[in-house]
């Protein structure tokens, strides 16, 4: 695992972010998540701009929703 400041997407392409391959990685929380929270994160997109997105906490992984 390594941290990077960017990631490249092309526009008709589709990126999931989960463990074990390309994920965000949240440092700096005021307070622990629990399974459940919701909240809402930023994303800077070099043409598109800033996007806001909802996340959710979900512990488990295998039973995601996608």
């Amino acid at each position: 695992m390594r941290q990077t400041e960017a990631m490249d997407i092309s526009a008709s392409a589709e990126v999931r972010l989960e463990p074990g391959g390309s994920h965000l990685m949240l440092i700096g929380l005021e307070k622990p998540l629990t399974e459940g929270d919701r909240f809402p994160i930023t994303l800077q997109f070099e043409r598109a701009g800033k996007i806001t997105v909802e996340m959710f906490v979900q512990m488990k992984a295998k039973e995601a929703i996608y």
